[in-house]
């Protein structure tokens, strides 16, 4: 039931996961495609360190998401891919990011308020740098820049790639 659901929430504020886990389980054995209640049981294992725990039940979440979800479907991707950078997985966290932005497009304009889509953009561009993967990094950046000509972040990460390189004066042109 949503008010099990919503005490869990509070319990898990509360540092209280085992209480919350019983009523999540509770909820789960009455309704078992219970997007939002895999949500929160995936929020309780992230928070308790059981991270290949909170990505299966991410995973879930996303099979039987629907539009009653109150979750949008782009947060959980966007969480799951957190997780999967946490594990170095860094392929699955790109595929989950680009799904993630994919959501978000039908919700969120660029320069919104809430720059939704600038940050999963900003994730994607910093897992290539990670991997070493400069030009696919720049691209995104670039494409930040282009959309935001004070993007400082985007501004600092295509720097960084150039010193990368080895290419000092291009990024000292960047930051000048």
């Amino acid at each position: 039931s949503d008010y099990n659901l919503r005490r869990a929430s509070e319990l898990m504020d509360e540092n209280k996961y085992q209480e919350a886990g019983r009523l999540i389980d509770q909820n789960l054995k009455e309704f078992p495609n219970d997007s939002d209640a895999h949500i929160l049981r995936g929020c309780k294992y992230r928070d308790e360190g059981y991270v290949d725990y909170a990505i299966a039940e991410y995973g879930k979440a996303l099979q039987f998401w629907n539009k009653h979800t109150r979750t949008p479907k782009y947060a959980i991707y966007r969480s799951r891919a957190e997780l999967y950078i946490q594990l170095k997985e860094y392929d699955k966290a790109l595929s989950d990011l680009s799904e993630a932005y994919e959501c978000a497009k039908k919700i969120y304009s660029f320069n919104s308020e809430e720059y939704v889509l600038e940050e999963l953009l900003a994730m994607q561009a910093h897992i290539y740098y990670v991997t070493k993967r400069y030009d696919e990094s720049d691209k995104i950046y670039q494409e930040l820049v282009a959309r935001n000509n004070t993007e400082i972040s985007a501004i600092l990460g295509l720097a960084r790639n150039q010193v990368e390189r080895k290419k000092y004066k291009e990024a000292i042109v960047l930051l000048d």
